[in-house]
């Protein structure tokens, strides 16, 4: 798995536990004290995100639906297809390895690929925000958009595995998420003084409480989880099982995961606050044409 919580916590003892979604989105809103930051996933890059991303099943149906068949290497292959991600890249990230965390290890790679990319028919969502980029949108640095696909491949591999290992996912209950930061300086948070170099845990519900809408970037981070029964993987995931019930799309071939495993926990990719002027709500598709 992508986000094996054994991986991605590897070496991570004496972590103090930041949860619940206030102090989170305080937390993530100060990235100066609460680091690494990284990328901003401002309201640029959502509007980049809604040209490329479908608004509803049946667009997703529509734009994705004949690519998803059955074969050897499933998931890596249909990611491959849908995302512009090479199977090859996707499987090295998950495979056994000491040198780094497997997200961080997918990050590399879609990074180099990203900047490497040449001119290309806008056919997967990489090629695709790349082509938007080159008409409107040079605004969004290209470290940002090999954040946001990392993001997304991410999502969609984790959610899809799964799914298809474990029917009734996401649907089978709230989930948990999570992002490590470390304290730059001492900070008081939700009334308790945490000192300076101190290592955090920032746990919320995968699911957005439906009584108060977060704040960004938390709202986004949250779209972008495997675990979100509305996110972006979700999304996806549904899709692909949907299109395999279709006898003539054949069965898929995916490894059984281990009986009583660890529960997954996603940690993401450092994301930085975005400045208060752009905040807007997570990009919520759009009905009717993509163009």
């Amino acid at each position: 798995m992508l986000f094996n919580p054994v991986e991605n916590l590897s070496g991570m003892q004496d972590l103090r536990v930041i949860a619940g979604d206030g102090p989170v989105s305080q937390a993530l809103c100060d990235p100066a004290t609460f680091a690494p930051g990284g990328p901003v996933f401002d309201a640029r890059v959502r509007s980049l995100l809604r040209l490329v991303w479908p608004a509803t099943p049946a667009q997703a149906r529509l734009m994705w639906g004949a690519r998803i068949t059955a074969g050897p290497d499933f998931v890596p292959s249909v990611l491959a297809t849908i995302t512009g991600v090479p199977g090859a890249v996707l499987e090295a990230a998950t495979r056994p390895d000491d040198t780094a965390p497997p997200l961080d290890r997918l990050h590399t790679a879609v990074t180099a690929l990203v900047h490497d990319r040449g001119p290309a028919r806008p056919e997967t969502l990489l090629d695709e925000l790349l082509f938007w980029r080159g008409l409107g949108h040079e605004c969004v640095p290209l470290d940002t958009i090999a954040a946001l696909v990392t993001a997304l491949t991410a999502a969609m591999w984790d959610a899809t595995t799964t799914l298809l290992t474990r029917p009734g996912a996401p649907d089978d209950g709230p989930g948990v998420i999570g992002w490590l930061r470390t304290t730059t300086q001492a900070v008081v948070l939700d009334g308790e003084l945490i000192p300076a170099g101190e290592r955090c845990l920032l746990l919320v519900d995968a699911q957005e409480p439906g009584e108060r809408p977060a704040r960004e970037p938390l709202r986004m981070l949250r779209w972008l989880a495997p675990e979100n029964p509305s996110g972006a993987g979700a999304t996806f995931a549904r899709l692909v099982a949907e299109r395999l019930s279709d006898p003539s799309a054949g069965a898929p071939i995916v490894p059984a995961q281990p009986a009583g495993g660890p529960r997954r926990l996603p940690v993401f990719l450092p994301i930085a606050a975005e400045p208060a002027e752009h905040r807007h709500p997570v990009p919520r598709p759009r009905t009717g044409s993509r163009r």
